[in-house]
């Protein structure tokens, strides 16, 4: 200290323009030290928002996250086991020189049996006429289901389109995911009914009603009321499991709900958002790049809230509308258990026909027809058609 005012004093002892000097050289030193300051201000932000997002990602889980129950690998993890045996030093598997039990072909066998296949044409053309039929049956049904999952197909990442009721459902192989494929398809084209969806955009270019997946909105506002604890998703949830209660109660009594009923649950909806506004306020931009401001997840969902009420309580209005899009996603479930089989398909003729019989199999199915039966009945080229009542 008394160094720093022998050296103070040292320079005021020089004159005016030394003092000048030392002061204007201080205040470029915390000029530049302000500026590392704002920088690093900046980049603790960044990192902040960083490991932020990290962390939401390894909160995620089944319950709170479309992700399925097998990458729940955070969740009661248990210990893995250890064997007690001691290590041999040998490689796994059979041994050298193991003589083995292999079934060995011979060069003259015992019994040939041929058989031959007479009905392969008629049987893929009956089924061709059946997928048709499904098509314009799901065409003019008043909801359907839709959904889209990965598929690989010759050794790429392709898609499958599933477009179902409680009594048909249609499959369809395609390159795409969007709407290339779901024109494709050819029933959204045409459709004029209620189409139920986990909020692809791509159902959004065709002119009918729409009704976005609940249980897919649950698990979002779950995942934003643990991970940023806000009160309006918590309240939300709420709200849709009620009404989704009272929606069930009156199906049983094969009722409608009442408008002050409706009403009362909408005014409920609207407090809700309007705290979430306040929760969420719009971010400013903080830079001039081009685009919008980049938000966070929690004000995403908010929006979505906000932009598609009608079709988030579609269900409320019209009870034929299911709350959320379970019966799409248990129709492509099968197909799933297909892929972890094989792998994949060797050709898109091949991923089209194996559609096309799983959709025959499973419209069948539904109807509570026994399968083998309905399976002879299309070899014999009398395929099974659903009664659409």
């Amino acid at each position: 200290m008394n160094t720093k005012r022998k050296e103070i004093l040292a320079v005021y002892e020089q004159g005016p323009e030394a003092v000048v000097t030392l002061v204007t050289t201080l205040y470029d030193i915390i000029a530049e030290q302000q500026r590392i300051i704002e920088l690093q201000a900046v980049r603790i932000t960044e990192l902040e928002e960083r490991v932020k997002k990290l962390e939401e990602q390894l909160k995620k889980n089944s319950r709170n996250s479309s992700k399925p129950p097998s990458t729940d690998v955070f969740i009661n993890e248990k210990p893995k086991t250890k064997s007690r045996r001691k290590k041999s030093g040998k490689k796994p598997g059979g041994q050298k020189d193991h003589p083995g039990t292999t079934l060995r072909m011979v060069d003259v066998p015992d019994e040939v049996i041929i058989h031959k296949v007479h009905k392969c044409s008629n049987c893929e053309r009956s089924l061709e006429d059946f997928e048709q039929q499904i098509k314009n049956f799901l065409i003019e049904s008043p909801v359907i289901n839709c959904d889209e999952t990965g598929m690989r197909i010759e050794g790429k990442r392709q898609w499958l389109h599933v477009a179902s009721t409680n009594k048909m459902t249609c499959y369809c192989p395609h390159q795409k995911r969007g709407s290339e494929a779901m024109n494709a398809m050819g029933i959204l084209p045409n459709f004029n009914g209620t189409v139920v969806h986990d909020f692809w955009k791509s159902y959004y270019k065709y002119d009918c009603d729409h009704s976005i997946c609940n249980a897919h909105l649950l698990r979002e506002l779950t995942s934003v009321s643990e991970n940023d604890d806000q009160l309006w998703s918590k309240a939300m949830n709420i709200l849709l499991i009620d009404v989704k209660k009272s929606v069930d109660q009156i199906r049983e009594m094969s009722g409608c709900m009442k408008p002050e009923r409706i009403k009362e649950f909408e005014d409920w909806y609207g407090q809700i958002i309007h705290i979430g506004i306040e929760e969420n306020p719009q971010l400013q931009a903080k830079s001039k790049k081009r685009g919008r401001t980049k938000q966070t997840t929690a004000k995403n969902l908010l929006d979505r809230f906000i932009g598609y009420k009608n079709d988030i309580l579609r269900f409320m209005h019209d009870l034929k509308v299911p709350f959320e899009n379970n019966l799409a996603e248990r129709d492509v479930r099968m197909m799933k258990v297909q892929q972890k089989i094989s792998g994949t398909f060797r050709s898109m003729q091949g991923a089209l026909i194996f559609s096309r019989v799983r959709s025959y199999i499973s419209t069948v199915k539904k109807n509570q027809v026994p399968v083998m039966d309905a399976i002879r009945n299309a070899i014999a080229g009398m395929p099974f058609i659903p009664t659409i009542v």
